[in-house]
This record gives structure tokens, C-alpha cells and sequence, in this order.
């Protein structure tokens, strides 16, 4: 019942920065999807027919404008060819597809990581200190989970001299791993 309450009460933030608007959905389809499917998947039907907003000027700027124009970006034939799309393979660029066969989702990505951690790669997992979908309590579990070694304890790391967050350094017999928070910051600035 208070889990039923809480998720009432909070189900009108936005769940990629708590700090800012809830925006209307831009596709009629996203109210059709769960949840969950809306919040991996992009709009996808007559994206070419809506107002752009020119800039991020005051109530008027909503993250769902950003990736409308991601999709259109995608788009030009300049930027595929510095992506180096081949000619013809991609009829329309999307910044999520429904077309392509993947896993929806990976439940656990402990053993994912447990198995990197025999690669010797360099690793940074970042998260935003107001995102409410993966929020930092849950990835220090599961990086508390790999039972790595610290190398370098907590510590701010900074932008023009501000604290933009906290990062954490961990090791493993040659693997490792940086954790690095992100501040929120004004959507204007």
C-alpha cells in the first residue's frame, strides 16, 4: 500500500531529471506502451511534422525536443558520412528502432561485469544524481556486488571550478573501474 501511495505521488516527475517539466508525449502511440517500453523507445511516426523549438527559452524547452532533433540530425547525409554509414543500408535514421532484434533488457549486470572484469578493460559508469530510472543507490549495489578493491575513495571532481560530482575508483587484478555522479544543472545554462 505505501509503495502503491509513493508511486502515485510520484508518477508526475519526470523520470530522466526530476528537476525538470514533465513533457507531453510527442508520438499519440507512447500512451498505447507501458511504462517501462516508453522509457527505451523514441517517437517514431510523422516526426518530420512537428515545431522545432528554436531554442531552450523558458517553459518552452522539453528533453523530448532533444531527441526529435537527434532523429533529424541523424538524418543528414553529412553526418552519416562521418559516421560512416554505408550508402543504402538505413532508409531512415531513428535514435531507437522497434526493427532491430536485440534483448529488450538486461535484468542483472553483475555477471556481465564480473565477466569484464577478467578483460583488463578501463571502465566508467556515470549517473545522474536527479535521474529517477537508474538512480546511483542502485548502481553502487550492484558495483558494491563485483567485490572489487578501491583504489580511489570518494572525491569531487570539478568544471570551471565547480563541483560537477563525486567519483570513485575501483580495481581488480588489472581491471578497472571509474563510477563518476553528475550534478544536475539549470537546462539553460
Amino acid at each position: 500500500m505505501i509503495l502503491n501511495l509513493n508511486t502515485q505521488c510520484i508518477k508526475l516527475i519526470s523520470d530522466q531529471n526530476m528537476l525538470e517539466p514533465t513533457c507531453a508525449s510527442l508520438s499519440p502511440k507512447a500512451k498505447e506502451m507501458a511504462k517501462e517500453e516508453r522509457a527505451r523507445r523514441s517517437l517514431r511516426e510523422k516526426s518530420n511534422n512537428f515545431i522545432l523549438p528554436s531554442t531552450r527559452i523558458g517553459d518552452f524547452w522539453c528533453r523530448n525536443f532533444d531527441y526529435l532533433l537527434s532523429d533529424i540530425w541523424g538524418n543528414y547525409k553529412s553526418v552519416q558520412e562521418a559516421l560512416h554509414v554505408r550508402p543504402g543500408t538505413m532508409k531512415q535514421f531513428f535514435r531507437c528502432t522497434f526493427t532491430m532484434a536485440y534483448t529488450f533488457d538486461i535484468d542483472d549486470v553483475v555477471p556481465v561485469h564480473k565477466n569484464l572484469t577478467a578483460s583488463g578493460l578501463q571502465i566508467l559508469v556515470f549517473s545522474g544524481d536527479h535521474d529517477k530510472v537508474i538512480p546511483h543507490i542502485g548502481i553502487e549495489q550492484w558495483i558494491l556486488a563485483l567485490d572489487l578493491t578501491i583504489d580511489t575513495d570518494w572525491r569531487p571532481w570539478f568544471v570551471d571550478g565547480q563541483v560537477a560530482g563525486y567519483t570513485r575508483k575501483y580495481t581488480d587484478d588489472g581491471y578497472r573501474l571509474t563510477y563518476a555522479t553528475l550534478k544536475a544543472r539549470k537546462k539553460n545554462s
